[in-house]
């Protein structure tokens, strides 16, 4: 099951995203700050990391920016009910994979872009694991979590 962390300080949000999240098959965690966000992703590891950008005390352009410091292929996604065309290139340059303007599509917005991204991923790591076999394009199966597949635990050497 892959696992997804939504961080934003509005309860409402991170709960409306929990739900939603779950009801499509994902283990959802969920981080108030910044700062709890980056806790968890130093124990746990997480497929998408959802943030909203205002927040106090550490904006989600940090989260990001920390986030692929503890783990450079996480897949990002940040939200935001303020869109500015700076912070959108901002959290992009950083290597943010998609934008979200918070709206009252969002919801459906995010679980279209989680579900496209994990998509990706996992094509990605098939055609690793079809290059390291040696037989492209013969179907490569493999088990357990998508983020074991896709990278090692944070703190640990690949």
């Amino acid at each position: 099951m892959s696992r997804v962390l939504v961080v934003d300080d509005e309860r409402s949000m991170r709960e409306l995203l929990s739900i939603v999240l779950r009801r499509d098959g994902y283990e959802v965690l969920v981080a108030e700050t910044g700062k709890a966000a980056l806790d968890a992703l130093k124990r746990e590891r997480v497929d998408i990391l959802i943030t909203d950008i205002r927040m106090p005390e550490m904006s989600g352009v940090d989260v990001l920016r920390e986030a692929k410091l503890i783990d450079p292929s996480i897949i990002c996604i940040v939200m935001t009910a303020f869109s500015s065309t700076d912070t959108a290139v901002e959290a992009l340059r950083l290597g943010a994979a998609d934008y979200v303007h918070k709206s009252p599509n969002a919801v459906n917005d995010l679980r279209l872009r989680v579900r496209k991204e994990l998509e990706r991923m996992i094509g990605e790591e098939r055609r690793r694991l079809e290059a390291l076999a040696g037989v492209p394009g013969q179907r490569v199966h493999s088990r357990g979590h998508a983020s074991d597949r896709a990278r090692p635990r944070p703190g640990t050497a690949g």
